[in-house]
């Protein structure tokens, strides 16, 4: 409703499938979309923005990419690793649940039986968040490694979803949770990590750990600053500067000039991206993309040269982002 009042055409149960590139003139000229009956539909613009997580259109159009952690020649990033292997980021089948009145009788999840892992194969760890009404919101960190759901593809949701009941009913059984109801399952599996940008930035584990006054960026978009965070599948720590900036470079691909990529796919190392990944972040990535394409249009010179970054800083802070630390 908000989007179609503000003119928008959104087109629902409609995916991308085709890019059509310039690739002299450094440009994409059209993607080609298939909706639900299977009609495709060729669609050109100006300005193109992938906000796709997995960076569909950019990696299509040709630009490079990566999947997994960089070796530590690479970046120079002190926790870099040089183990063969992709490792990937876990994934997380969340949930919801209700605490019971004291007149109901205790609603215990029963163990599916399609289910591929045992209780004992199951950990109980948690990440926890309190809704307004007392709900709790359960988010597994141990049930699907990243690259597991990238193997799995569309199977992976069904497969981690029948593991977060497996995962409930161990929590209901043995963890005290028997006073509480399921309530509600995540239509989505919440996936951390896939496809990178490799773009005009790749923001790394040293700006991380400089922080935002040590950081000499001009075209900072916005903060980020969660930890390194991993959950499980490689080491985590906290950074120890507070927030650090995010360039808007690192929504640019190097290949094209009206495309800019604004989602977890966007130019970040596999340590940068464990922090980065976020929600919050991923919106102001999205803000920062919408605005430089409603201020330059087709020049997109200004907004990688000249005085285009003020004017875009100045135009975010003027829509209420905070880019400095005492505004934030």
């Amino acid at each position: 409703q908000l989007l179609t009042t503000a003119g928008c055409d959104v087109r629902l149960e409609t995916r991308f499938v085709e890019v059509d590139v310039d690739r002299v003139g450094r440009r994409v000229r059209a993607i080609i979309t298939q909706d639900a009956t299977g009609q495709r539909q060729r669609l050109e613009a100006d300005q193109f923005i992938d906000a796709t997580a997995d960076i569909y259109l950019a990696r299509e159009a040709g630009c490079q990419s990566r999947v997994g952690p960089e070796s530590h020649a690479e970046y120079d990033e002190p926790s870099a690793s040089d183990a063969e292997g992709v490792v990937l980021n876990n994934a997380s089948p969340c949930y919801r649940v209700s605490p019971l009145r004291e007149s109901e009788a205790p609603e215990i999840e029963p163990l599916p039986e399609r289910a591929d892992v045992g209780l004992d194969d199951l950990r109980p760890v948690t990440s926890i968040r309190t809704y307004p009404n007392g709900d709790l919101n359960m988010n597994p960190l141990h049930l699907m490694t990243g690259v597991e759901a990238l193997r799995l593809d569309s199977e992976a949701h069904d497969i981690a979803f029948l593991r977060a009941r497996a995962h409930w009913h161990l929590l209901q059984t043995r963890h005290g949770f028997d006073r509480w109801r399921l309530v509600w399952m995540s239509p989505a599996l919440g996936i951390r990590e896939t496809h990178r940008l490799v773009g005009r930035y790749v923001l790394r584990e040293q700006d991380l750990d400089a922080g935002l006054a040590a950081q000499s960026h001009d075209d900072i978009i916005t903060f980020a600053d969660h930890a390194i965070d991993f959950h499980g599948s490689r080491p985590s720590r906290a950074v120890s500067n507070g927030p650090c900036g995010v360039p808007f470079r690192c929504l640019l691909p190097k290949e094209l000039d009206n495309l800019l990529v604004a989602c977890r796919g966007a130019s970040f190392s596999s340590i940068g991206a464990s922090s980065c990944r976020l929600s919050r972040t991923m919106m102001m990535l999205g803000q920062a993309a919408g605005t430089a394409a409603a201020l330059f249009g087709l020049d997109t010179a200004a907004y990688v040269s000249g005085d285009g970054m003020s004017r875009l800083r100045d135009q975010l802070v003027t829509d209420g982002v905070a880019l400095t630390l005492e505004e934030g």
